[in-house]
């Protein structure tokens, strides 16, 4: 037996198959990494079967370009016969082993179970089989029943393997998600003259249709490959097999040209290309046509719209008119995707109103911005301050005047969805920060500040599926948005060519399936070129193109006191240029993390001001104040109320008393909650002579005078 076994391993290495000894027996290689190591060189192979004289013969089909099909017993050979046969096949002690060769243009094809058939596994690249005549040991549970037969590997026919049909490709290549049931569901109605026309057009256009099908090649790959296309546009067997057949290209390029007949039905009796590409297809139907893609998101935003009808997700629906809601959050936004085309006279015309700005002078209801700015220029601080005014509607009357807000006037408030693709943990942070400069509780925005990675905007004009499953998901939490800030355009074309003016064009398309789906105006940051001297947006002019505004962003000050400044490089649609660029100081604020654990508890945040000196004084300001947000003038006065009303009381300054007598003062302000949190956090309002001094200290005002009766100003 050892000697048949070393002549066997051998003659495969003359054959030019790698192979690698297996443990006797068994199907367990002998030394690890034995794929890498397999050998043909005739002194290794003697060596190993020298060392294990009974050792198994083991290869990887995909290193002579074969894939093996392995049959069970419990699998129907026969059927699969009907459509692939094959001359090298050898019998296994359960079944069979079917060798085919590949084609060299052919994609990698791994190990799977039960794709091409059932019980008919595919061994190939990362996989290995048994070559005869290796054994395996009859294999026994406790109870001495049988878990495997053992036996032979034999040749039952030592032929030349047969080169891979289409068929079993498909098959193999497939994956669960290929395999689903919508691969085969029709979501769109069949052979639409757009997307008969569209197939036309691509079948005769040299850069899209560049094979052609010579008879004794690759012919029927070909033909395969241009069904699954029809199929694609939307096309049913039999229609597509026309459009193929009445094709310049397949008239003109094809030898021989194909008929629609040798298409649905080969000159063998077996199906033709188009039985195989229709039955067992590796994409849905019509999912390169516009029809499709309406039809997919229409699917994928009724689910997410059930789900936060249902509950399932934690926002509330906007715009039914309630007080306490954003009652404007749908002015101007309707989900166009059915209407993408409306006519108007010029008596409608004259009754179509301006959309409204969000961002007064700065961006419209729906609009769309871009922000750029080099390196280190604090895009993503500027970013958030706008995002959190949109969601708090801007500067209220009831918080301090000092800092000024970056963005302190919003024409509406809203929910915004925020896509990061850099420095996405860091931005519960720089929430953190900015809710402690402006005067907010923790979690001031709740529910309607979502956070989402960027969507990915691949390079396929035809598949939006990524992005329509990101707008989706993104419904599932609100059905509108005010703002949606993508953080960075070069995050959300990655691999594509953002100086391709195609590229550029699709990023815009991008945004506007955004803005129709979610009703928002959109907001993206971009890089200045990669000279560290530019000044210009990177990559194509046509990112610029269809933006309602560009604003450009430059840092000035210190390290220690940063201040931006933002000018338009294209002054916004339907509005006045900016007469002066718009100045902002960033301000070091620090707060106790949620969890803490040692957690850095330190960012910025961004506040505005009318030029740099003054964002300089600004910063200085809320870095004195930040933390409290409180406006001392207002909590002066609301004591001085209560004290007034109440001459006799000695009433300690207690933070629940000022907290009490401050939300008094203002209903429509802060909670008592709220002014007792902030109180509480500058100085230790709880002790009486503490908060005496400070008040004292701030206003000039004696202890006594704080606790003084009615003639105290």
């Amino acid at each position: 037996m050892s000697q048949d076994m070393l002549a066997a391993a051998l003659a495969y290495g003359e054959r030019g198959w790698p192979i690698f000894p297996i443990h006797p027996g068994s199907k367990q290689p002998i030394e690890k990494g034995s794929f890498a190591n397999a050998e043909t060189r005739r002194d290794k192979i003697t060596e190993w079967w020298t060392e294990h004289p009974d050792a198994n013969i083991g290869m990887e089909p995909g290193g002579i370009n074969c894939m093996v099909l392995d049959f069970d017993p419990e699998a129907d050979r026969d059927a699969v016969q009907e459509r692939s046969s094959t001359r090298l096949v050898a019998k296994t002690p359960r079944g069979y082993h079917e060798y085919f060769e590949l084609h060299p243009d052919d994609p990698i094809i791994t190990n799977s179970v039960s794709k091409v058939a059932d019980h008919v596994d595919v061994r190939s690249t990362g996989g290995y089989v048994l070559l005869p005549p290796s054994r395996l040991a009859r294999i026994e549970d406790k109870d001495g029943n049988e878990k495997h037969p053992g036996g032979l590997y034999e040749w039952e026919d030592d032929g030349e393997p047969a080169v891979r049909d289409m068929f079993i490709l498909a098959r193999a290549m497939a994956t669960k998600r290929d395999k689903a049931e919508n691969s085969q569901d029709w979501i769109i109605d069949p052979d639409l003259p757009e997307n008969i026309a569209a197939a036309r057009r691509w079948l005769d256009d040299p850069s899209q249709c560049q094979k052609v099908c010579i008879s004794g090649t690759n012919g029927n790959d070909v033909a395969y490959e241009t069904m699954a296309m029809m199929r694609s546009f939307g096309l049913s067997s039999e229609v597509g097999a026309q459009v193929f057949e009445e094709s310049d290209w397949n008239q003109t390029k094809n030898q021989p040209p194909w008929s629609a007949g040798e298409l649905l039905e080969g000159d063998d009796g077996k199906p033709g290309p188009a039985y195989t590409s229709y039955e067992y297809p590796t994409s849905p139907p019509g999912n390169m046509t516009n029809s499709y893609r309406v039809a997919r998101g229409k699917m994928l935003f009724a689910d997410a719209d059930e789900r936060r009808e249902k509950g399932g997700r934690s926002g509330r629906v906007y715009g039914d008119g309630d007080d306490d809601d954003w009652g404007d959050t749908n002015e101007g936004n309707t989900d166009t995707s059915d209407q993408k085309y409306k006519s108007h006279t010029q008596t409608e015309m004259g009754e179509m109103r301006e959309p409204p700005w969000l961002i007064p002078g700065v961006l419209p209801v729906g609009g769309y911005g871009i922000l750029y700015g080099p390196p280190g220029s604090h895009k993503t601080f500027i970013a958030l301050s706008l995002a959190m005014s949109v969601v708090m509607g801007g500067q209220q009357p009831w918080v301090k005047p000092e800092p000024r807000w970056a963005w302190p006037e919003m024409g509406g408030r809203g929910p915004v969805l925020f896509a990061a693709g850099e420095g996405r943990f860091g931005i519960r942070k720089r929430l953190q920060a900015w809710e402690r400069v402006h005067g907010y509780d923790a979690n001031a925005a709740g529910d309607d500040f979502v956070m989402m990675p960027t969507p990915d905007i691949i390079d396929n004009r035809f598949d939006w599926d990524d992005l329509i499953g990101w707008i989706a998901e993104a419904r599932s939490r609100h059905r509108w948005y005010k703002l949606c800030v993508i953080d960075t355009v070069s995050q959300a074309i990655s691999g594509m060519n953002e100086n391709d003016a195609k590229d550029a064009t699709q990023f815009g398309r991008a945004v506007k399936l955004i803005t129709e789906h979610l009703g928002c105006a959109v907001l993206a940051l971009h890089h200045t070129g990669h000279d560290i001297k530019a000044t210009h947006a990177r990559g194509s002019a046509a990112f610029m193109g269809g933006a309602d505004i560009v604003m450009k962003m430059k840092a000035m000050g210190t390290k220690a006191k940063p201040v931006v400044e933002v000018s338009t490089a294209k002054p916004p649609k339907d509005a006045p240029d900016w007469d002066k660029p718009k100045y902002f100081g960033l301000v070091k604020c620090r707060f106790d993390p949620a969890g803490g654990d040692g957690e850095d508890n330190t960012s910025l945040a961004a506040i505005g001001a009318d030029k740099p000196a003054n964002a300089d004084v600004q910063a200085a300001v809320a870095a004195r104040t930040a933390g409290d947000g409180i406006d001392y003038d207002a909590v002066s006065h609301a004591v001085m109320e209560v004290l007034r009303k109440n001459p006799r009381s000695r009433t300690p300054l207690t933070a629940e008393f000022i907290a009490t007598a401050c939300h008094a003062n203002q209903p429509d302000g802060p909670s008592i909650k709220t002014w007792q949190t902030h109180i509480g956090a500058v100085k230790k309002m709880d002790n009486p002579p503490e908060c005496a001094k400070h008040f004292q200290a701030k206003y000039g005002k004696s202890r006594a005078g704080w606790y003084a009766t009615g003639d105290v100003e």
